[in-house]
């Protein structure tokens, strides 16, 4: 839609504005008509609105719908001298759903939004800045996308802090990395003001499960833990970090996995390796955040059965030396590789978040399978044994279940006719399918 560029005198100083500082876009990057791949410079991450958040650590520039001109300039000016930014996120909505169909130009909006924002400062064209696409979500109309907000948002820090290294996909810090030594570092502060930010704008509710199961069991120590990082997990996902932030001292959690259902690369997922798993140690809180807010770009497939047991697996390769696997897990959806949790050969401490209308049983038995426990806003459930005979009821949060001595599992009783469920019905995901077979079967072949 606009197609007007600057003066060629902004790509000169964009070019030497800092003597030794690797750029993260060249000339040729910002130039009329250029071919290079520049939506490859940024990560690519989707959320449901963009919710600016008036604190320190953060300002917004803002353009308006489909347009490129700073209209605050000052907000930032006032500021640069005495921050440095970490992360730049241009803020778009994703309407229509199809870029295809976009009617203005992508690429030259984005390219003179860069350029407006380098005329205002241009040391921010800098590989050691985070560089972010947020594409919100939540319109369906072209009125309701205008009313979004749109712009850039800056994140800095004060001039004395030094820039943590970041983490890529997949990948494990090195163990160079220094763990933050007291509660009071200013680092662990920022990370705790980035997460609480995150928090905010993914709408969280009110429900305090994950922070009150980890309240309650502190003796969880070394432990690696396994989140659901799809579009209703990340609130608790969230959570689970800012816990951690703010008890890093007691917090026994040393390690993370993500996972978010599928990679980009992957058009058709293969049991077992779905793909989107993420590892990353938790020492270090801004690699850590870093590596959250880019592994939100796997979760494309929006899927609702989930790969929960392709995450533990790799999850556990990844940290053998684990004392303890805790595992946040969606009560709503189900796990479509179930079938593969005879590969996990150690107890799951599975983390029900979304239960107060029911209890997911696959979750019960995913943790009666591996020795494990259950654990909800109000219940921790520590062993199984016990109700493994004829006529013991198990009773999670006021929802019975008996066990199944034919088919080996638990199984709701008698749920009442209208009671709404709160979770999806799993049963077809005990079944051993063919593609399940083949995997098992490799990975006994392979071992």
């Amino acid at each position: 839609m606009y197609r007007r560029f600057l003066p060629i005198c902004l790509l000169l100083v964009v070019t030497t504005h800092a003597v030794g500082q690797t750029l993260q876009f060249s000339a040729a990057d910002l130039a009329p008509d250029s071919k290079t791949d520049l939506e490859s410079k940024f990560n690519l991450f989707e959320i449901t609105r963009f919710e600016p958040v008036d604190e320190d650590g953060a300002v917004l520039l803002r353009n308006g719908y489909a347009k490129h001109t700073i209209t605050n300039p000052q907000a930032w000016k006032e500021l640069m001298q005495h921050n440095r930014a970490t992360e730049v996120n241009l803020i778009y909505t994703k309407y229509p759903r199809n870029k295809d169909l976009w009617r203005t130009n992508y690429r030259g909006l984005m390219m003179n939004r860069l350029k407006a924002l380098f005329a205002l400062d241009s040391t921010l064209n800098s590989g050691t800045v985070e560089w972010n696409i947020v594409l919100q979500t939540e319109c369906a109309t072209e009125p309701e996308a205008m009313l979004m907000p749109h712009g850039i948002e800056i994140v800095y820090e004060p001039l004395e802090s030094p820039v943590a290294e970041s983490v890529g996909e997949d990948s494990v810090p090195a163990e160079s990395v220094a763990k933050i030594p007291t509660a009071n570092d200013p680092k662990l502060k920022a990370a705790e003001r980035k997460l609480s930010k995150m928090l905010k704008r993914f709408s969280a509710s009110s429900d305090s499960t994950v922070q009150t199961v980890l309240n309650r069991n502190t003796r969880w120590q070394n432990a690696l833990v396994v989140m659901d990082w799809t579009g209703s997990m990340y609130e608790f996902s969230i959570k689970t970090m800012l816990w951690h932030a703010q008890n890093f001292d007691r917090s026994g959690l040393t390690n993370m996995t993500l996972f978010t259902d599928g990679t980009p690369n992957q058009k058709k997922g293969r049991m077992g390796n779905y793909g989107g798993v993420v590892s990353t140690s938790m020492e270090n809180l801004k690699t850590l955040t870093q590596v959250m807010q880019r592994a939100v770009f796997f979760n494309y497939r929006n899927d609702i059965p989930e790969n929960n047991i392709e995450a533990l697996i790799k999850g556990i390769a990844a940290f053998p030396n684990s004392s303890e696997v805790i595992m946040i897990a969606d009560n709503r959806s189900c796990m479509k590789d179930y079938c593969l949790c005879e590969l996990v050969n150690v107890p799951v401490h599975v983390v029900l978040c979304g239960s107060k209308d029911g209890i997911n049983p696959q979750y019960v038995n995913l943790a009666y399978r591996t020795g494990g426990s259950i654990h909800t806003l109000d219940s921790d459930i520590q062993g199984f044994d016990g109700y493994t005979v004829s006529g013991k009821e198990l009773v999670i949060d006021g929802w019975p279940f008996t066990f199944n001595e034919a088919t080996g599992l638990f199984e709701e009783k008698d749920h009442e006719r209208g009671t709404p469920y709160g979770y999806q019905v799993c049963e077809d995901y005990y079944k051993q399918s063919a593609k399940c077979k083949k995997y098992l079967k490799q990975h006994r072949a392979g071992n």
